[in-house]
């Protein structure tokens, strides 16, 4: 792990989402993450953690990072699966979460290795150091479905950027707790 631990879970908001983005929306999407990050942070919600995965997640630690000059207060906290040598990447990819790795504000690892459940104990991490869940969500099967259920049982405000308009009703009703 590099750099300080969350500690104040009801400041602290997490990023969910899908992997695969299609080109087309890409800039969509940053655009709802831009927006719903300003909106929590003038709420007062401070840290901001993502699993830093292609697709959703890199979108979200862009968005987040690119804010970070307008609002100093606001921290990027990776959590990955395992060590990144590790990953399955193109050479662009790796280059690019490199370095998101290293300009964001603490970087923790769940294994030194993939194992059989990492992701599903780095998603689970994500959840418990979280009192909001920004996520993207466009089909109730796999990955991105189990992991905003369990924020949901795990009582967390669920913001889903997949529907403009519920967004906005949603980030509406939300405070730290």
């Amino acid at each position: 792990m590099r750099g300080e631990v969350c500690t104040i879970k009801k400041q602290t908001v997490c990023f969910i989402g899908h992997s695969s983005i299609p080109l087309e929306i890409s800039d969509y999407l940053a655009s709802k993450i831009s927006t719903a990050v300003k909106e929590l942070v003038l709420k007062g919600f401070t840290d901001f953690v993502v699993g830093c995965a292609p697709g959703f997640d890199a979108l979200a630690a862009q968005e987040v990072l690119s804010l970070k000059r307008d609002y100093p207060q606001v921290k990027l906290r990776i959590v990955l699966p395992y060590r990144i040598r590790q990953f399955n990447w193109s050479w662009n990819d790796y280059e690019f979460h490199v370095s998101i790795l290293n300009v964001a504000d603490s970087v923790e690892y769940i294994s030194n290795r993939p194992t059989r459940n990492c992701m599903r104990k780095r998603n689970r991490r994500i959840v418990g150091m979280s009192s909001v869940c920004v996520c993207y969500l466009n089909q109730n099967t796999g990955w991105t479905a189990d992991s905003v259920e369990y924020a949901s049982t795990k009582h967390l405000k669920i913001v889903n950027i997949e529907n403009k308009l519920a967004m906005y009703s949603q980030l509406s009703n939300i405070e730290p707790r």
